[in-house]
């Protein structure tokens, strides 16, 4: 059934086309929705934060000082967790184009060793 389908879409271009667009379609309403969610969010902390801010204006400065380094720290490390994540997935790519020609190296050897006996 599910052979079928799959077959159908592939020999049929308008309807690979349908289901393209309506994948799509879906991804921008979930992005749409999460979009909207973040502003809602961002809102409330505004609210919070200008509350707080009335009610008392000389702690909250300190206490906004107090999130922005806190934050620029958690960015730092974030970042930095982040080039090291990089860094290493580049190192494993690079030995991963090579153990082909190693495995390659191997087996030439097993039966060229193999040929000798």
């Amino acid at each position: 059934m599910m052979d079928q389908f799959i077959q159908y879409l592939t020999s049929n271009q308008t309807a690979m086309t349908i289901v393209g667009v309506l994948i799509l379609f879906t991804f921008y309403l979930i992005f749409k929705k999460l979009v909207k969610l973040a502003l809602f969010v961002l809102l409330i902390l505004l609210g919070v934060g200008g509350y707080l801010y009335v009610k008392n204006p000389a702690k909250m400065s300190g206490s906004i000082k107090q999130s922005i380094l806190q934050t620029r720290e958690g960015t730092t490390n974030v970042i930095r967790k982040g080039k090291d994540a990089y860094k290493d997935g580049k190192a494993l790519y690079e030995k991963s184009k090579r153990l082909p020609k190693e495995i390659e190296a191997v087996i030439d050897k097993a039966k060229g060793k193999k040929g000798e006996e």
